[in-house]
């Protein structure tokens, strides 16, 4: 990989970020070169209850329309099709409409599924959810403090830079008990400098599957999470994903909504999921796949007739296949 900049976003009003990743190109003789983003922060956000998969669909989609759609044409909000496929029925010009709706979370092809970026985010809330079931008094070091978990430290290869397996959360849940925190600045906190000595800047836990490093968070900070612990928690780790993974994401998701039944397929990006979280990172894949100007690369599905791309953190809607039947 040549890396051709540090992208980052700062939480507003500190200097903490939101995320950070590397951007570039990759390097090889045996494929054409092309954009890569390595992701290593991510501080995510409770943006929206949790769900289960119907009630998801539905909120994507009504997200979709508001975006698509100025308010006067939408004749009420969406419901889960009670005849699915498709999953959701919308209401557009007074005439009920259905829409298949799926999301894009990022890949990672170099390890099994089970270790995709999805699932260090699954992880990440599985610990979040363990830290919740703790008496908040049993962890008051970390008051008013951002604790970063980093998954796996500064290993090179991928696969030894995973989340602990689930029964070994425990371990992770007794460091942070016993835990004393060493305040960086927050780009020290999300990335902290592998030349420092452990003690300075990062504890381990017992099974050294994670770090943790800490930064200061601003007096006025509220999440869900915060209010009821008095402290928050963001994920380090590092991901690799190519505009390649990205297509190749996109074929599997559309090739599996592919029925008879289906006409519209509208494929979120950028969005909370199903535990409500909003992981930032999910921006920046949605950047890169909205820029990639042939993201089918003249492949049709043999049923679907209009895919949408909808980024619903920047609201923005591109239809990758056909155009908006509303028009």
């Amino acid at each position: 990989m040549t890396i051709q900049g540090i992208v980052f976003s700062l939480f507003p009003g500190t200097g903490i970020p939101r995320c950070m990743a590397a951007s570039g190109v990759t390097n090889g003789d045996d494929r054409p070169a092309e954009p890569v983003l390595v992701t290593s922060f991510d501080f995510p956000e409770q943006t929206a209850a949790e769900v289960d998969k119907p009630a998801q669909e539905v909120r994507d989609v009504d997200a979709f329309l508001r975006d698509a759609l100025p308010p006067s044409r939408i004749t009420s909000a969406c419901i889960v099709n009670p005849n699915d496929p498709p999953d959701v029925l919308a209401f557009v010009d007074g005439a009920p409409f259905g829409i298949e709706a799926t999301q894009l979370l990022p890949p990672e092809p170099e390890l099994d599924k089970a270790n995709w970026i999805i699932g260090r985010w699954k992880s990440f809330e599985q610990f979040r959810d363990e830290v919740l079931e703790r008496d908040p008094r049993s962890l008051t070091q970390h008051r008013g403090l951002l604790t970063v978990m980093h998954f796996g430290g500064h290993e090179p290869a991928a696969a030894k830079r995973l989340p602990p397996k689930r029964a070994n959360v425990g371990s992770a849940i007794a460091a942070l008990l016993t835990a004393t925190p060493v305040v960086r600045d927050g780009m020290h906190a999300a990335n902290p400098p592998p030349h420092l000595e452990d003690s300075e800047v990062r504890q381990w836990s017992s099974d050294r599957s994670i770090i943790f490093t800490w930064t200061q968070l601003p007096p006025w900070y509220q999440s869900p999470f915060y209010n009821r612990m008095g402290f928050e928690l963001a994920l380090g780790y590092h991901a690799t994903v190519t505009r390649s993974d990205l297509r190749d994401e996109l074929f599997r998701l559309i090739d599996d909504h592919d029925g008879q039944e289906t006409e519209t397929l509208v494929v979120t990006l950028n969005a909370p999921v199903r535990s409500g979280l909003t992981f930032p990172s999910s921006g920046l894949i949605a950047k890169m796949l909205f820029e990639d100007e042939q993201p089918l690369e003249g492949w049709t599905p043999a049923h679907i007739e209009r895919v949408a791309l909808h980024d619903q953190g920047e609201k923005q809607v591109k239809w990758i296949l056909g155009s908006s039947p509303w028009t």
